[in-house]
């Protein structure tokens, strides 16, 4: 479709794909994003394409995850920013019909925990959505997978091993342990955040390498390694190529390439899905470890 020919009073810098324009007489069309009939003199285009424009609802969106990829901070801080964005592009009632959709498609979703089941239905809404333009980022959709990920990570692992640990004293070498101090601090109480991916990743790593740091850390030989022995089928999670390998491939090949500014597709989006949840997908790995029959 061709530039109206209506009179421009004024046109934006460009913002990634986003282009805004300012006309003297208002114009309706219809948000090619999200379908929604709109009448305005100010109007957004994608990519160039006039048959492409947006509401200021969606701009603001789509705005918002470019400057949060183009951003200097943390990576771990980027994909929480994210994490905001992917909320609000889906209400509880759409959710709902999501999440009854995943049910339906596989048996084993019973045993996800309702925050990760929550995330997974949110990608998936998500990814139906931007099936209908093939140049969207699929950076929020993937986000959403690694979240489902990283929350059901602290409801089958992390907050368990915390609940067993109420017992231990924690010394100072623990708290201010620089590989696994965040998760041992977690552990003893403290009121902060759970760990992230990178965070849990450091931590096994440390713990399963190190031989000297589990002989000498009450933490890592009494809460981690003793949480450990009640659970019958923990092999994967100290395995080398078990979760720390999970973690790694998700954080190095999807989450931090979403979190930055790479532009991420529907192809990226299946191989992350399959990766998570595909039939040896390893969250079904994650709570069949950490399940104690």
């Amino acid at each position: 479709m061709s530039k109206p020919l209506e009179n421009i009073t004024k046109e934006y810098p460009k913002r990634g794909p986003l282009g805004q324009f300012r006309f003297e007489k208002s114009l309706s069309f219809s948000c090619f994003r999200c379908g929604t009939s709109k009448t305005s003199k100010l109007i957004t285009i994608y990519n160039n394409d006039w048959s492409k424009k947006l509401c200021n609802g969606c701009y603001g969106g789509l705005l918002f995850i470019y400057e949060v990829k183009a951003g200097e901070t943390e990576i771990d801080e980027k994909a929480e920013r994210l994490v905001e964005v992917l909320i609000k592009l889906v209400d509880d009632s759409k959710l709902r019909t999501q999440s009854e959709k995943i049910k339906l498609k596989s048996n084993k979703t019973i045993h996800l925990s309702p925050k990760s089941l929550r995330f997974f239905a949110t990608a998936e809404y998500v990814a139906e959505t931007l099936n209908k333009e093939a140049n969207l980022d699929w950076s929020p959709a993937i986000i959403g997978l690694c979240k489902a990920f990283e929350l059901e990570l602290t409801e089958q692992f992390i907050d368990p091993l915390k609940e067993f640990c109420r017992g231990i004293n924690f010394n100072t070498y623990d708290l201010k342990d620089k590989d696994f101090g965040k998760i041992a601090s977690y552990c003893s109480g403290k009121p902060m955040k759970s760990p992230e991916l990178g965070v849990v990743n450091h931590f096994l790593m440390t713990a399963i390498n190190s031989k000297e740091r589990l002989e000498t850390s009450d933490f890592l030989q009494l809460g981690f390694k003793g949480y450990l022995n009640k659970l019958p089928n923990h092999n994967w999670i100290i395995d080398k190529s078990g979760l720390i390998k999970g973690i790694q491939t998700l954080t190095a090949n999807f989450r931090n390439k979403a979190a930055h500014t790479d532009e991420l597709n529907e192809e990226d989006y299946q191989k992350c899905k399959e990766l998570v949840f595909g039939d040896n997908g390893i969250i079904w790995d994650l709570i069949l470890s950490t399940h104690k029959n």
